[in-house]
């Protein structure tokens, strides 16, 4: 029986990772497994009609192979020091540079994964490196042993004196602030043109998506080569002008749902109340909804007196217990309050991920009685809880949810490129107020943070 419901989890884990990219902590993670397996890894090429993005480069402050001052074309290459298909793509970078000669220039930006939590020391290690004049050959030592584990600071030293940097020198500026500064700044780049996966390059602004080889890169270079001589763009201010008006990201769309929040399991001030509505669409069943669940819950003593954070039902199809789930949640709302129900939805989300334990109706019924509510109660209403349910669900799917969990600050769907973590949750919360405290500033917007716009899609 253990192993049926460790299998289950598994399997279960696997469908809501890849029922929604919220779910998806990284597309590294899956990138990696498939290059294990020796099957193709899904690669998205630079087509020559595609909006550029803002790939912004500044020589004396980024890595650059190359020569700035004649190179028709920029390939930006943001990369994880954790991650061997970083490792892997240098070989297809090694190409088109030597095909290249002058015309070609590579700029790296450091973007280490939140997977790895150990690659952003290894990042800043790189760039005390690059500060000292060794920054290339440092990488190459670190990309040469990705697959090992990973070096602790002594260790990272170790191969700075190997490169004939002094130990002391190479201390001071692995500590500087304006080291912590580059990379903050670099993974902030990131962000801002949707980078989801390591190695991403982009070609003259144009996305390349994964470690693809060197025939693949170099047919994007090449193409956009041709386009530069076309076009007479040569050198740095050239480059410079051409993703100017690139295209950047924004995590929070524009678009703007309307939910019924009175009806909704909560924690945190009333609705009306609160200056964001944290809505997140979620499953009783799913693991990656009770990983995700301490951050979003945490946003409520972030931010005190501001932020409510409630849970709208998405039970998935092929979740069995996330239906009967979804009803005692219901049922507690309706016996208690709001918070209740939370903590209906806490201990399903802890049946799901127990080692031995599997969320069904035996396990949901179990919980009912634990949990002290009216079970009889629960029977005879059990057809209006459901209803319920489907009412939430379907304004989900109004909202364009297709998998859980999805969020939403204040109706706007929220899609962090580094996934739901903490930092992007509370900085997704900062984002909306300072946007409503800039619309604060002309009389006519001095409205309430979540107010509904005339764009505003109600829920059905």
């Amino acid at each position: 029986m253990k192993r049926v419901a460790a299998r289950r989890r598994a399997a279960a884990a696997a469908v809501c990772a890849t029922a929604t990219l919220c779910a998806t902590a990284t597309l590294c993670a899956t990138a990696t497994l498939t290059a294990a397996l020796g099957t193709p890894t899904p690669v998205f090429a630079a087509e020559p009609e595609a909006p550029r993005w803002a790939a912004e480069v500044e020589p004396g402050r980024d890595l650059i192979r190359g020569d700035s001052s004649r190179a028709l074309v920029t390939v930006v290459v943001f990369f994880d020091l954790r991650s061997p298909l970083s490792a892997r793509h240098e070989q297809a970078i090694n190409h088109v540079l030597a095909r290249g000669g002058s015309q070609v220039r590579v700029a790296y930006k450091h973007n280490p994964a939140d997977r790895h939590p150990e690659a952003p020391a290894m990042h800043r290690a790189m760039l005390a490196a690059q500060q000292l004049g060794r920054g290339m050959p440092y990488r190459q030592l670190l990309l040469d042993h990705v697959r090992g584990g990973a070096p602790d600071e002594a260790a990272l030293v170790a191969l700075a004196t190997r490169l004939g940097l002094e130990a002391a020198a190479f201390k001071r500026a692995l500590a500087a602030r304006a080291t912590a500064k580059h990379l903050a700044e670099d993974m902030a780049l990131a962000d801002r043109l949707n980078v989801r996966m390591t190695p991403t390059s982009f070609v003259n602004g144009r996305p390349v998506v994964g470690p693809v080889g060197p025939k693949a890169l170099w047919q994007a270079v090449d193409a956009a080569l041709t386009e530069a001589r076309a076009a007479k763009r040569q050198g740095q201010r050239a480059y410079a002008a051409l993703v100017a008006g690139g295209k950047t990201f924004s995590p929070l769309d524009n678009v703007r749902h309307t939910f019924p929040d009175a009806e909704l399991p909560a924690l945190g001030p009333a609705a009306t109340k609160s200056r964001v509505v944290v809505t997140v669409f979620t499953d009783g069943e799913c693991p990656a909804c009770a990983k995700h669940w301490p951050a979003l819950k945490g946003l409520v003593d972030a931010f005190p007196g501001t932020v409510r954070v409630q849970a709208a039902h998405f039970p998935l199809p092929y979740h069995k217990g996330a239906v009967p789930a979804a009803i005692a949640i219901e049922a507690a709302r309706t016996q208690r309050s709001p918070a209740d129900a939370i903590a209906v939805l806490e201990a399903c989300y802890a049946v799901s991920t127990a080692p031995d334990t599997h969320l069904d109706h035996k396990a949901v019924a179990r919980l009912v009685s634990q949990l002290g509510l009216d079970a009889a109660k629960l029977e005879a209403n059990a057809a209006k809880h459901k209803a319920q349910v489907d009412k939430v669900t379907q304004a989900g799917r109004d909202a364009g949810v297709n998998g859980t969990p999805a969020v939403f600050l204040n109706g706007r769907r929220y899609k962090p490129p580094r996934g739901l973590s903490a930092e992007s949750l509370q900085a997704g919360v900062r984002m909306v107020l300072s946007e409503a405290t800039a619309a604060k500033a002309t009389p006519a917007n001095a409205t309430r943070a979540n107010a509904t716009p005339a764009n505003a899609t109600p829920s059905k």
